[in-house]
């Protein structure tokens, strides 16, 4: 079966969509957006974009194919294959289940604060990136390795204004003041200490940006 924007605009609208062994193909040029459960025990082939703010649990075949997209905000649960050669973009969890697989060729992007839960195998011939704050649990990946993309906060010698997120590994005394915009995290590590002299200087946080001190980290 291949999803046509005529049932794409039916799918949208439903919030629980069940595959029991059929072979749904989602085609190019479709958005399907799953605002509840979509449980796939057939095969579910990705042509175009998939928009999650649900849960997908996947105890099939589940195909992201070359140029096509998964947008994950929430859960992804794999019970039994997932084979991605498009683009995954995660802000959410993705939990690969004991004994089942995850083969990656193409591009899984793991962004601030998102998850990956490994109790199976993941194959990584592709590419596996990670933003600040993302966790990862579990067996590592067979093949290449996770590309760290959380640098290292460097201060500027005058006020320090933050443009994209980063992480505060060494204790920083700071003498003027910090701006943190363009929706980015500060992220203050554990053990480590933020000095501002807040008797003349501030610390200005912008809108959509935030600082996210973890345990053991502060701010005088």
């Amino acid at each position: 079966m291949e999803l046509t924007p005529a049932l794409y605009y039916l799918w949208q609208l439903i919030l629980g969509i069940t595959n029991s062994g059929d072979s749904v193909t989602i085609n190019s040029g479709i958005v399907l957006i799953n605002s509840g459960l979509l449980d796939n025990s057939g095969h579910l082939n990705n042509t175009g974009t998939i928009n999650n703010i649900g849960t997908i649990d996947n105890g099939g075949v589940f195909s992201n194919s070359v140029n096509s997209t998964i947008n994950n905000s929430d859960t992804i649960n794999n019970y039994d294959t997932i084979i991605n050669n498009g683009t995954i973009n995660n802000s959410g969890t993705i939990h690969n289940y004991e004994f089942n697989i995850i083969e990656n060729s193409g591009t899984i992007n793991n962004n601030l604060s998102s998850t990956i839960n490994n109790d199976g195998t993941i194959n990584n011939s592709g590419t596996i990136h990670s933003q600040c704050e993302f966790t990862y649990s579990g067996t590592l990946p067979n093949g290449n390795l996770i590309i760290d993309g959380c640098v290292q906060c460097i201060p500027d010698s005058g006020d320090w204004v933050i443009n994209s997120s980063c992480q505060l590994s060494t204790n920083e005394t700071i003498s003027e003041n910090v701006i943190i915009q363009n929706s980015s995290t500060l992220i203050i590590l554990n053990g480590t200490t933020l000095d501002i002299d807040f008797t003349t200087k501030h610390l200005l946080i912008k809108s959509g940006s935030k600082v996210l001190i973890k345990s053991g980290g502060k701010i005088n």
